[in-house]
């Protein structure tokens, strides 16, 4: 029994130290059921699923057609050339002026309300196509969204999403799409895929002389994980105030309380929102005591000394 508990004291101190925990399983698609021999056979990458009509596709290593070529294969495969970012596998998408593809999955557990998330996902355009695109996003909701009577796009608007700005061009490297935002609670699955409309989505002739006439992406490296905390400044409370100056308090994040008395214990200020915005012209000169309480329950006391 010493032996077992001297074990757990080592273990759960290493837990809290791994870092932030990603939400999507199988995030860069190595599990697998059986290898992919066609299209369309994403639910192969377990538990990814396939939201609409139309049919992202899945690649991997292992995969051989019956001709012995590397149809779904990687790094080769029948629509390019790409090694994974991570591992041996990865999904596709495609798109043009009027269909869409999406990826979707069921994350470990559901967002937390007002909590934020950060979330990253991996792209690489296929070597054969002719055309390119921008804003490829993730949506979120608490209920599965699936559409199965059309290849059209999906009418809702993603919490993240590429720049605008940024074409989706690069054929050799994997591009980054990242972004955070505050969850609404609930949220449970995720949706990547372009979600612009007909007329809004850009369709730019990137590469004219290739012979892929629809948008391909690889897609590698999916994570949705709790952003970490901003770190803390340091508090610093100061103790002396000349006239027409901002009392700043440096480090204050959250609500914060703030009262000051005077020398007869009287309160001449109080502020259960303090946003560093009190000018100590406002006040005698003479001696005052503050009472400080940060949103974590921690409270400062201590002594202002004002100069007017």
């Amino acid at each position: 029994m010493k032996h077992l508990i001297y074990i757990l004291f080592i273990v759960i101190p290493f837990h809290f130290c791994i870092g932030q925990v990603n939400l999507v399983p199988n995030p860069s698609f190595e599990t697998y059921t059986s290898c992919p021999t066609l299209t369309n056979q994403l639910y192969k990458a377990t538990p990814w699923y396939n939201p609409t009509a139309n049919t992202p596709d899945y690649f991997n290593i292992c995969a051989i057609d019956s001709t012995g070529a590397a149809y779904m294969g990687v790094p080769t495969n029948a629509i390019g050339y790409q090694p994974a970012r991570t591992g041996n596998a990865y999904a596709g998408i495609g798109m043009n002026s009027f269909q869409r593809e999406y990826i979707g999955i069921q994350l470990d557990s559901s967002l937390e309300a007002n909590k934020k998330y950060c979330v990253e996902f991996h792209l690489s355009l296929s070597n054969y196509a002719i055309f390119s695109t921008r804003s490829i996003g993730a949506y979120f909701s608490a209920t599965k969204l699936t559409d199965y009577t059309t290849p059209f796009y999906l009418p809702v608007l993603p919490q993240v999403v590429s720049p605008a700005s940024v074409l989706l061009s690069d054929t050799t490297n994997w591009m980054l799409v990242s972004g955070s935002f505050i969850a609404t609670g609930g949220e449970r699955y995720m949706i990547i895929g372009s979600f612009l409309s007909d007329t809004d989505i850009v369709i730019d002739t990137t590469y004219p002389g290739n012979i892929e006439s629809n948008i391909h992406y690889y897609v590698d490296d999916a994570s949705v994980t709790a952003c970490p905390d901003p770190p803390i400044e340091e508090l610093f409370i100061p103790t002396l105030m000349g006239g027409n100056q901002i009392f700043e308090i440096k480090g204050l994040q959250g609500t914060t309380e703030l009262f000051l008395y005077n020398s007869l214990g009287q309160i001449v200020y109080k502020n259960t929102n303090y946003k560093n915005n009190l000018n100590t012209i406002e006040f005698e000169t003479g001696i005052y005591y503050y009472y400080l309480k940060l949103n974590n329950g921690e409270v400062h006391k201590g002594k202002l000394c004002i100069v007017n």
